[in-house]
């Protein structure tokens, strides 16, 4: 997967980055457990859909 950025440069150039990488797979949301941390799971969630909504990670 590459991705392409363009930004503008001084002089009104423009600068294209690639980022090439491999979408990583799926993570699931945690669960199960004998202790269950609900703002922990929260948190986890926000990272994992943040990372989804990007493309780092492959969504469900």
């Amino acid at each position: 997967m590459a991705k392409r950025i363009r930004r503008r440069a001084a002089g009104g150039r423009a600068k294209i980055l690639l980022t090439l990488v491999a979408q990583a797979a799926h993570i699931p949301a945690p669960s199960g457990g004998t202790t269950v941390d609900a703002e922990a799971r929260a948190a986890i969630n926000a990272i994992l859909a943040a990372l989804e909504g990007k493309g780092v990670v492959a969504g469900s």
